[in-house]
């Protein structure tokens, strides 16, 4: 008498329909042509695998803005970092200043007693 008998065996399941896969755009294997995508305004193009983006005059106007803002904000930093130097060489002279003056005083403290 075995301990394990028919009941704990598996029913095998039948086998799975096959289903057509249609693609709605038919690529030929053979084609010579690259891949393109386009998302939104952006085109860019499958070669050696890499993805390349197309020219694009949307493209062009935003570097050349991007560009300009840029150059506008590196000037603005270095005329910033100019403030910012100025501003500590006037304080290292006050500050010297005033303990030049500072000096002076506790010398003629230092007199009257």
């Amino acid at each position: 008498m075995p301990f394990f008998g028919r009941k704990f065996t598996t029913s095998k399941l039948p086998k799975r329909k096959k289903i057509p896969f249609h693609s709605e755009v038919r690529i030929p294997e053979n084609s010579e042509e690259p891949i393109k995508i386009k998302l939104g305004s952006l085109e860019s193009t499958f070669v050696d695998g890499e993805w390349k983006p197309e020219p694009n005059i949307e493209l062009f106007k935003e570097n050349a803005y991007l560009k300009e803002v840029s150059t506008h904000l590196k000037e603005e930093n270095n005329l910033l970092r100019m403030k910012i130097e100025i501003l500590i060489d006037m304080l290292t002279e006050v500050t010297w200043d005033f303990d030049q003056r500072k000096g002076v005083a506790f010398y003629k403290e230092g007199e009257r007693i």
